[in-house]
């Protein structure tokens, strides 16, 4: 067995540098997409001076006893009348402003009597955006290389634009080994279990922005995986899961070989996730992760996302922060890199989640993430902090 660290290690350094290709599309379907280009902005922001809140616009330097209203100004109308001195706009929320105000009075602090307001109060606060403020046309916005999300999203569009290159996805073609996997629940027979596997790695490559272009499920048999291997082509990530154990029908590793696969690692000092694999050939990748959807779960995050962050050159997608141990902690063996599911306490903590093994599927609902406890780590004591790193809605935490 080797280290996580030595195998992300191995990992980064057997990708190959590749020039994705990239294509056109609206800002708004560009979810999940990686930009070619720096985006500078088309638009001041705000694009001109606008009122903060509802209330009354003074002219700068007018200190008259009160104040004739003209006109009730909204967001997105114009201005009909020009400001003198002793004159007043009612003015909504994000309304423009006319030249030479100087600050919005609040509707609460006047009294409105006919046509006629009286301050009641001042403030120090002007109430006023400034045209550009938050940004200036042409300055920069987003960098080449930023994974858009739904906010990157939205303030594009705000800076006015609407049309972004963008790379092309990745493509992954899905394999789900085993003699007892089946699609129904009519087929479920004694010894035969429903594929989670394979909607879970579908669903999760989508919610990353990868495109899964093949989903297929194989027999416990190497001859049959080696055909479906040979057909895949378009696929940049192969995801297996199953057959890389020491049992009798785990053959991935020998069907990689004889297509032409050069496995890098097929042992992680972790748990779940020890017989996670990894092989590749010219710039195809395959990730042959465990059978058991809880380390299928977890492998997926901690290689197939890294990997996806070293080809496109992303920041790192997983935050962490420390957080406490709501109890004490223990364990017998101390070999490997442990992910033990923790649900997070309203008060803050971390409560660690009985569970049946990496087959346990359920304890992913009953959980909010895992905390990792390093190797020689045997016990930790309530109230220790462990680096939480977030995946999704799960979290995962790394113990001193």
């Amino acid at each position: 067995m080797i280290s996580l660290d030595q195998a992300l290690n191995i990992l980064a350094s057997a990708l190959i540098p590749e020039a994705f290709s990239q294509e056109k599309l609206s800002t708004e379907d560009a979810l999940g997409r990686v930009l070619v280009e720096t985006q500078l902005s088309k638009l001041d922001l705000p694009p001109f001076r606008k009122a903060m809140m509802d209330g009354y616009a003074i002219l700068e330097g007018d200190e008259s006893e009160s104040f004739k209203v003209l006109e009730t100004v909204a967001a997105g109308s114009t201005i009909q009348h020009k400001l003198e001195i002793g004159e007043t706009l009612k003015i909504m929320t994000g309304a423009p402003l006319p030249d030479g105000v100087d600050r919005v009075i609040p509707w609460e602090n006047v009294k409105l009597e006919g046509d006629k307001i009286t301050i009641l109060k001042f403030s120090q606060a002007k109430n006023i955006a400034e045209k550009g403020e938050d940004l200036q046309k042409g300055e920069a916005l987003l960098p080449a290389g930023a994974r858009l999300g739904a906010l990157e999203i939205a303030n594009l569009i705000a800076s006015g634009i609407t049309e972004i290159a963008v790379l092309r996805r990745l493509k992954v073609a899905i394999i789900s080994t085993g003699d007892e996997l089946v699609e129904r629940c009519e087929d479920i027979i004694l010894g035969k279990i429903m594929n989670s596997n394979a909607p879970l790695l579908r669903l999760l490559c989508k919610s990353w922005g990868l495109d899964v272009v093949a989903n297929l499920t194989v027999k416990d048999d190497c001859e049959s995986l080696v055909r479906e291997l040979q057909k895949i082509e378009a696929a940049d990530f192969i995801l297996l899961s199953g057959g890389v154990s020491a049992g009798d029908f785990d053959f991935v590793a020998k069907a990689l070989r004889l297509v032409g696969f050069t496995i890098h690692f097929d042992r992680v000092a972790i748990k779940p996730g020890k017989p996670m694999t990894f092989a590749s050939k010219e710039q195809q990748y395959v990730f042959a992760l465990p059978g058991n959807p809880v380390a299928v779960y977890l492998t997926f995050h901690l290689f197939v996302l890294f990997a996806y962050e070293k080809l496109f050159h992303l920041k790192p997608l997983l935050t962490s922060v420390a957080m406490p141990l709501a109890q004490d902690w223990r364990r017998k063996n101390s070999e490997r890199l442990e992910f033990v599911p923790v649900r997070l306490q309203e008060d803050g903590t971390l409560l660690p989640i009985e569970t049946h093994g990496s087959a346990d599927l359920m304890a992913l609902l009953k959980c909010d993430g895992f905390f990792m406890v390093d190797v020689g780590v045997e016990e930790i004591a309530s109230g220790t902090n462990v680096e939480t790193r977030f995946i999704a809605s799960f979290t995962v935490g790394i113990a001193p």
